[in-house]
């Protein structure tokens, strides 16, 4: 198991539904961050600038980003699936463990508008909701479009690398 995905939450974007943001999505890359903005509406779906600073975290590191997302992806499938046992075994208390879990991972990546809807799960299990199946649906269905939107960042940063 991996120690870089701590349930940390390191993205504060309010208590809106991702699917109703409060705030209209900036233009601007392909996340709709606008170069050098930090979006801060759950709207986002990647935040290019979190992603810009871990790659240079990890810039003398060969690998190192490709790492960092096979990580996140593996977190993603871990704790969904754990969300979907919780919900199948009505384990209110670990489907809100795992949706803090995956919250923290979705903030470190800057997948903005997944840790907004792991902080939705999160706050419906916490107080007892049931209406979580589709939430951790809606949840998967988003993490499809982060996953082609950091592997469009990770494919851009191999080809400016080539000769």
């Amino acid at each position: 198991m991996s120690t870089l995905f701590a349930p940390v939450d390191l993205v504060s974007i309010g208590n809106s539904a991702p699917w109703t943001p409060k705030a209209p999505k900036p233009s601007g890359g392909p996340s709709g961050v606008p170069p050098g903005h930090r979006g801060e509406t759950p709207d986002i779906r990647l935040d290019t600038v979190v992603f810009a600073n871990l790659k240079s975290l990890g810039s003398d590191i060969p690998g190192f980003m490709a790492q960092l997302v096979a990580e996140f992806a593996d977190s993603v499938q871990r704790h969904t699936r754990g969300m979907r046992l919780a919900i199948l075994h009505g384990d209110a208390e670990g489907l809100g463990f795992a949706a803090h879990s995956l919250k923290g991972s979705c903030g470190i990546i800057g997948a903005r508008r997944m840790a907004a809807m792991t902080r939705q799960i999160e706050e419906t299990a916490n107080r007892g909701g049931n209406e979580t199946l589709p939430l951790v649906v809606a949840l998967e269905v988003e993490y499809r479009s982060v996953r082609i939107a950091l592997d469009a960042l990770l494919s851009a940063d191999a080809t400016s690398l080539r000769p």
